[in-house]
């Protein structure tokens, strides 16, 4: 019995039992107590599902993370290998010796490099986004009509314009973008300087020239000059014989003087066929000038107008060249300077120390060329005066190649002429 609170209390299953039967060892009653556990393994069976589709949405989330993660390190690994190969392609286009030129399915500008725009004469950045027929000089354009048609590739060997009003040799290749689907994206350009090939084409042509003179020269000077001197000899003899004002001994007068023409002639012709065997050495700048200036004071005299000027610079006191070979050149030009002035002008040579070679530029004022005359003032025989044998610059050239130096020449008709000779610091003679 228990006592709460001063009331006593019992349990119903208690009541009517005596202590001592509830308490005796052997006799103590067995209490059986029945529950209906129904709702509990309704809830447990609950649970159970619960775990099973929480354990589910958690592997799912599981893996759907892997497959994240794996597709994530995937993306990055391509697009770091798409940029790289960007990069590389984009290195590539700007680095190819050609120029390029891309343009969208609107036949818009989409990309061109430098060299382009230089072949051009156009700015490559501001010509984004323009129209490509506003760009491409007409002989390009009109490649446009013939790449309609998938798959075609056309070659063409054209001519640029350029601002100044010259022009350059290029060869284009024009063809369409098209996609695996078919789908037409834009057309692509290759663009190629020529300037340096066709140099190369006419130096090979010139030399080709050279050497079929040297042969015809072997013969020619054995056959000719040995005439000549019997020639030479009499008509000095049949001078002799006839007093000053006779008119006999001006015709024998006059038929030495073609004798020495042509042996002049035949000189010169051995100077151009044969190998330039220089034999170069250090000499002083200053003594080499003066000597050509000296021999060409006769010439200089013949128009009081005639101004000659030289510079050269104070840090040049020598310089490594066949002084012999060396002077016939200087002469040469400076001869054809003084009779494209036959008015008088002036003569100036300057030279001046360049990056590995030395820079004599001798300009005149006289009446000078025209671009046609120009590309061919080297080659042999063409000679635009009435004495001249067409030689002398050819063997300008062939001195100064033979010095492992090159000749360049500017002039403009009306304004004069400027040559530039460019020479090694340190002088090897080439095999010629």
């Amino acid at each position: 019995m228990w006592t709460r609170m001063g009331i006593s209390s019992e349990p119903e299953w208690l009541r009517g039992l005596q202590g001592e039967k509830l308490l005796h060892p052997e006799n103590r009653p067995v209490i059986v107590i029945g529950m209906d556990t129904t709702s509990f393994e309704d809830a447990m069976n609950e649970d159970i599902k619960l775990i099973i589709v929480i354990s589910s949405i958690l592997f799912l989330l599981g893996m759907a993370g892997v497959v994240s993660l794996f597709w994530a390190q995937s993306h990055t690994r391509s697009r770091k290998l798409l940029s790289n190969i960007s990069a590389i392609s984009s290195e590539m286009i700007n680095n190819l010796p050609e120029g390029v030129i891309l343009t969208d399915n609107d036949l818009r500008i989409h990309y061109i490099n430098e060299i382009a725009g230089t072949l051009l004469g156009i700015d490559a950045q501001g010509s984004i986004g323009r129209n490509s027929s506003d760009i491409l000089s007409a002989t390009i354009g009109s490649m446009n009509l013939s790449t309609t048609l998938k798959g075609t590739v056309l070659e063409n060997e054209v001519e640029i314009p350029q601002k100044d009003g010259k022009t350059i040799s290029a060869f284009v290749i024009a063809t369409e973008v098209v996609t695996e689907d078919g789908i037409f994206v834009g057309r692509m350009y290759l663009l190629k300087d020529l300037t340096q090939i066709k140099q190369l084409q006419s130096e090979i042509q010139r030399k080709e020239k050279l050497a079929v003179i040297g042969n015809l020269a072997a013969g020619v000077a054995h056959e000719v000059r040995n005439p000549l001197s019997s020639i030479k000899g009499y008509a000095t003899y049949f001078k002799s014989l006839f007093g000053e004002e006779s008119e006999n001994r001006v015709a024998a007068e006059m038929l030495v003087n073609e004798t020495e023409r042509l042996n002049r002639v035949i000189t010169e012709l051995l100077e151009i066929s044969r190998p330039s065997d220089i034999k170069p050495k250090e000499v002083d700048i200053q003594s080499v000038f003066d000597t050509t200036l000296r021999l060409i004071q006769p010439d200089s005299n013949r128009h009081a107008k005639t101004e000659i000027s030289l510079d050269i610079a104070d840090d040049l006191k020598s310089f490594v060249v066949d002084p012999d070979r060396f002077v016939q050149v200087l002469v040469n030009i400076y001869i054809n300077s003084l009779q494209a002035m036959p008015d008088g002008g002036l003569l100036s040579t300057k030279v001046v120390p360049g990056k590995d070679c030395i820079d004599i530029t001798i300009t005149d004022t006289g009446c000078g060329m025209s671009e046609e005359t120009r590309k061919q003032i080297f080659n042999p025989y063409f000679t635009t005066k009435t004495t001249g044998t067409g030689l002398g610059m050819a063997i300008v050239q062939k001195i100064i190649e033979a010095h492992g130096g090159e000749i360049s020449v500017f002039s403009e008709e009306g304004k004069g002429t400027e040559i530039t000779l460019h020479l090694p610091k340190n002088t090897r003679p080439a095999s010629l």
